[in-house]
């Protein structure tokens, strides 16, 4: 068995089938160019449409996991309020599992005095999940001296159903102003279950995800009707899921068209990934590539990791009447 095959099954072990270890979510490396995916308090950061699309390939050397996402979000001067859609698909292991499902967010902002605003979100996700049983490799059809044998056949039990459908509840606050943010959020707060185990056999749901993140915006120069502006902002994301944990403080910058960043992922005492960014405005639109340079043991070989956000505005549909601080520009 080669190591590209092993990889895919370990992820499959891992991260879906068995219920003594539980899944955990995609956090994109660019999370500001997916904000309704970190949290659904995010959504409306724009009183116009707000469009974002992102693919991530993880490791592909080893095929193990590519992500694709495109949502809308849009803030509502009259009502106070915001709604988002976001469409994800993710594909373990060379088509293994898939998963696929739509979220449906809403948000209501209040205002207070000194410029400090609070949004409050929520969000519900429709789901399924798909397993292609035929793909996988079992302990039993590995032979010790000649691997794995084709011809041979498993005596693991194939699930009744390989397509489960799940929905899933979460929700998340913000507060900021012109220069700080800081926020928290809490996915998956119903543990939905997306198994296969048969209803008589122990089902284990998707753990909480909690999440902190905050930041704050130097502004050097604001943006104008001919200019973009230029700011530097420093950033740190935590996220904690089943006793995961991954911490990701960086830098992002501004000048005029010309976009970058540079983080570093830590997993409590281990060190993951340097994250660099770099990206360009056009009038409407900006678009982001980053890489995942992984600096822990998985690096021989894995590839790192490759990630592209693509974020559209259509900012003279609508004329912006509500106040969007500068902190949050990361995320526009």
């Amino acid at each position: 068995m080669s190591l590209k095959q092993l990889i895919p099954l370990t992820f499959f072990i891992l991260f879906g089938f068995t219920s003594s270890v539980t899944a955990q979510d995609l956090v994109f490396s660019q999370y500001y160019n997916a904000p309704i995916s970190l949290n659904p308090a995010f959504a409306g950061n724009t009183d116009y449409p707000h469009f974002n699309i992102n693919y991530r390939n993880q490791w592909p050397t080893f095929d193990a996991y590519k992500s694709y996402a495109a949502s809308y979000d849009q803030y509502f001067y009259n009502a106070k309020s915001a709604i988002g859609v976001m469409v994800t698909s993710d594909d373990l292991g060379g088509g293994i599992m898939k998963n696929n499902n739509i979220n449906l967010t809403y948000g209501y902002k209040i205002e207070f005095k000194d410029n400090w605003q609070l949004k409050i979100g929520v969000s519900g996700v429709f789901g399924q999940t798909r397993l292609d049983w035929d793909q996988l490799i079992f302990y039993d059809q590995i032979d010790p001296v000649e691997g794995f044998q084709e011809t041979t056949t498993s005596f693991e039990i194939r699930p009744t159903d390989l397509a489960t459908t799940y929905f899933g509840i979460n929700t998340g606050v913000l507060l900021y102003n012109e220069s700080w943010y800081v926020g928290t959020s809490f996915y998956n707060l119903n543990s939905p279950y997306q198994g296969f185990w048969d209803s008589n056999q122990e089902q284990v749901g998707l753990p909480i995800r909690y999440s902190f993140h905050s930041g704050y915006t130097f502004m050097i120069a604001e943006e104008n009707k001919n200019q973009f502006g230029t700011f530097l902002t420093a950033n740190i994301l935590a996220t904690m899921q089943a006793g995961f944990v991954q911490i990701t403080p960086g830098v992002a910058f501004q000048r005029e068209r010309l976009i970058g960043g540079l983080w570093y992922r830590n997993v409590i005492n281990n060190s993951d990934a340097a994250i660099v960014s770099l990206g360009f405005m056009f009038d409407n639109f900006r678009v982001t590539y980053s890489y995942d340079i992984t600096i822990s043991k998985l690096s021989i070989g894995s590839g790192g990791s490759h990630e592209i956000g693509i974020v559209f505005n259509l900012k003279n549909l609508v004329p912006e009447r509500s106040r969007i601080n500068n902190c949050l520009k990361l995320f526009k």
